[in-house]
C-alpha cells in the first residue's frame, strides 16, 4: 500500500523537525537533472564529522539491495527522508557523480572519488 503524496510530505516534514531537535548533522541531497538540481532527500547523519556525514548520505541514498527512497530492503534507513516523489510511484535513482550535497552552509559536489567543496552558501538578510 502506498500513502498519498500529501500524507508522505507531512510525515517527512514531521521527521525533519524531529531530526533538527536531535542536533545531528543534517545533509541535503540534490540530484542533477537536465534543468539544474532537485532536492531529493534530507539525511540525518549520526556523526559530527563532515566527511563522515557526506559518506553516510551518499551510502544511504544509493539503491544497492532495495530502494532508499521507498524504504525497501537493506537500503531502508529511518535517518533518510525522501522529499521528492516520482509520479509513476517508482523509487528515486541512486546518488552519483555530479550530484550535490549541502551540509552546514557548504555546497559539495559528488566526485568519482569523494567530495569537492564547491562554495560556502551565504545567508541573505
Amino acid at each position: 500500500m502506498h500513502l498519498p503524496v500529501d500524507i508522505c510530505l507531512k510525515i517527512s516534514y514531521n521527521n525533519y523537525i524531529k531530526m533538527k531537535k536531535e542536533e545531528k548533522m543534517i545533509v541535503k541531497v540534490l540530484h542533477r537533472e537536465q534543468n539544474g538540481y532537485d532536492e531529493v532527500a534530507i539525511v540525518n547523519a549520526p556523526t559530527n564529522d563532515i566527511d563522515q556525514a557526506l559518506e553516510y548520505a551518499y551510502r544511504w541514498t544509493n539503491n544497492i539491495e532495495g530502494s532508499w527512497s521507498k524504504n525497501i530492503g537493506s537500503d531502508a534507513n529511518d535517518n533518510v527522508i525522501a522529499i521528492k516523489f516520482r509520479e509513476d510511484g517508482l523509487g528515486l535513482r541512486s546518488t552519483m557523480s555530479t550530484d550535490r550535497m549541502i551540509i552546514e552552509n557548504d555546497l559539495y559536489e559528488v566526485m568519482p572519488f569523494g567530495f569537492e567543496l564547491i562554495r560556502e552558501i551565504r545567508e541573505t538578510a
